[in-house]
């Protein structure tokens, strides 16, 4: 009979523990998961704020190279008398200072970019999603978003409207990083 209250205390001991950390292990679970949503929701508007930040930048430097229109002569994108696509350094530097991604989009085309496929040759004449040239061409306004999928892989992408010396709106900067980064 002593050997059976001992048990049945250790069982009653057992059920109070179990009432006491069950309730606290799940709350610890739930604030640790928020916790994380939150902390990644962060870190995510971060990136995107950096790159605005580095789109809009290039886009200035571009206008103090040459205060001159982009424009088009066959495939080569020129703003003002600088060649953009020849010198496409510019922009390489930009990127890597960065460790980014960059294009410069005439309208909804791709005209120069550090972007590469699998031979190593740039992606230039693609044009971007019709909902991103919409509202940056379009309307005028950024566009930011956390899944643009370039080449076939994702990535957090920042783009501003490019306007000419009137303020006509003539293409995109777009600066962005993969999102396994």
């Amino acid at each position: 009979m002593e050997k059976q209250k001992k048990k049945t205390r250790l069982n009653v001991r057992m059920i109070v523990y179990m009432m006491a950390t069950v309730p606290m292990a799940t709350v610890a679970i739930v604030v640790v998961y928020f916790a994380s949503l939150t902390m990644r929701t962060g870190l995510e508007d971060e990136v995107l704020d950096g790159l605005k930040g580095i789109a809009t930048a290039a886009s200035y430097s571009y206008d103090e190279v040459d205060s001159g229109e982009y424009y088009l002569d066959g495939d080569v994108l020129h703003k003002g008398k600088y060649n953009v696509t020849e010198n496409i350094a510019v922009l390489d530097k930009i990127a890597q200072d960065n460790e980014a991604v960059m294009t410069i989009f005439l309208g909804d085309t791709r005209r120069a970019t550090t972007i590469k496929n699998d031979s190593g040759e740039r992606i230039v004449g693609t044009t971007a999603d019709s909902q991103i040239a919409a509202q940056v061409l379009g309307s005028g306004q950024d566009y930011s978003t956390k899944d643009v999928v370039i080449n076939g892989e994702d990535y957090y992408g920042y783009y501003v409207p490019i306007k000419n010396n009137t303020g006509s709106i003539v293409g995109m900067m777009f600066a962005g990083k993969p999102s396994e980064d």
